[in-house]
């Protein structure tokens, strides 16, 4: 198991190309919409305080899939594909790819975090400049517990693993949130590719914990 810690991380899910998001998925993987013609991306900032890789920032881009339940892992909520990793450390990188089998952005990053009123944001860069900002609106926080189903491209086909979440969790569907995208190689092409700058859902969690299963080959 991989276990990491987190104070803080904000996010939201979007709307996408449904092509755009198919040419990043590996074969077998499918992506999962309600619109015609679009699939659901993740976006998520963590701010990890504990590791085996020691403390870190994180950029977090995925799809959602279908989930497999596999026997004795419990059924998933949903499944996720992160298409790229980016990081503030070395350290992280190298734990994301060599045990998890991640997709990483080979530079460091820097993630910004504020809060001010019933607001939170996170503004993301690196050597070349700001990658992008995202804004989302506070709510209620509640206990929660997830179970997620991971799934990486790996050299001999496509990997899965459990990851159970759980921390306190605050999401909506208030649609005050926002998304800007610089010019930056990192989001090649996104900009175009969604629908909305707007999050459908927006998404808070504090004192947060993941345990990452072991990857397996799944196909």
């Amino acid at each position: 198991m991989t276990r990491y810690l987190y104070r803080h991380a904000i996010g939201g899910l979007f709307h996408l190309d449904e092509d755009y998001a198919r040419a990043r998925l590996p074969g077998g993987l499918h992506p999962l919409g309600f619109r015609l013609g679009q699939a659901i991306f993740s976006l998520m900032a963590f701010d990890f305080v504990d590791s085996e890789a020691g403390s870190f920032t994180e950029l977090a881009l995925m799809l959602l899939v279908p989930p497999d339940a596999r026997p004795g892992q419990g059924l998933p909520e949903i499944g996720l594909y992160p298409w790229l990793l980016a990081t503030s450390t070395a350290a992280s990188r190298e734990l994301a790819q060599e045990r998890l089998r991640l997709p990483v952005y080979a530079q460091d990053i820097r993630c910004d975090f504020a809060r001010g009123g019933s607001r939170e944001s996170v503004e993301i860069s690196d050597a070349q400049g700001t990658i992008l900002k995202l804004e989302v609106s506070r709510c209620d926080l509640k206990p929660t517990a997830r179970l997620f189903q991971c799934f990486a491209q790996g050299p001999e086909g496509l990997y899965q693993a459990p990851v159970q979440m759980q921390g306190w969790l605050g999401e909506h569907e208030e649609e005050r949130g926002r998304l800007e995208l610089s010019d930056h190689p990192l989001l090649a092409g996104l900009d175009d590719a969604l629908s909305d700058e707007v999050p459908f859902r927006e998404q808070l969690v504090e004192g947060g914990q993941e345990d990452f299963g072991a990857m397996e080959h799944w196909r």
